[in-house]
């Protein structure tokens, strides 16, 4: 067992200047890549060596400097921005996203407890409800029943039949 551990230890001491040299190599093209001024350059240069080390898939192919990370400013009465060419990024301008739905209001036309506890509600307004949570009813709600949808954090719905029973839910229509 002690000859084994002995062997193992000296292959390590053999192999470690091997990958000093092998690691002063690899960071001798990155330092090359540092020293060049023009920025276009030194990205294709330090592409090529992180793909010739296998850090990069692929080196891209690329003309002139890269564009900027920041998105272009551009005031609202400015036309939109021209196309874009292969060494150019356009960002487009989004709008926030109105919510998927707000605090909702309506009654109970039908409603389906299962095996599981849970529970399927089709309201009113035309909009179909199941729960993803276990339900306390013995029965199912009465059609006309005051029914309430909330949103809540990350998308999750809370549902409330009449003004005792609620529950985490889910939209389906």
């Amino acid at each position: 067992m002690k000859g084994i551990a002995v062997m193992a230890g000296a292959i390590c001491l053999l192999a470690a200047p091997a990958a000093m040299a092998q690691q002063e190599r690899d960071w001798g093209g990155i330092e090359r890549c540092a020293a060049i001024d023009e920025a276009g350059e030194r990205y294709s240069c330090l592409d090529r060596e992180l793909a010739a080390l296998g850090l990069l898939g692929r080196a891209p192919v690329r003309s002139g400097a890269p564009a900027s990370v920041a998105p272009p400013v551009q005031s609202a009465d400015q036309s939109p921005p021209m196309a874009a060419t292969d060494d150019t990024i356009v960002y487009e301008e989004s709008e926030p996203r109105d919510p998927v739905m707000s605090d909702m209001t309506s009654s109970v036309a039908t409603a389906r407890l299962d095996r599981r506890r849970g529970l399927e509600i089709e309201a009113a307004n035309g909009t179909r409800w199941r729960s993803t949570s276990s339900v306390s009813l013995r029965r199912a709600p009465r059609a006309g029943a005051p029914f309430a949808a909330e949103q809540g954090a990350l998308g999750s719905y809370t549902c409330r039949i009449e003004s005792s029973t609620y529950f985490k839910c889910e939209r389906l229509s």
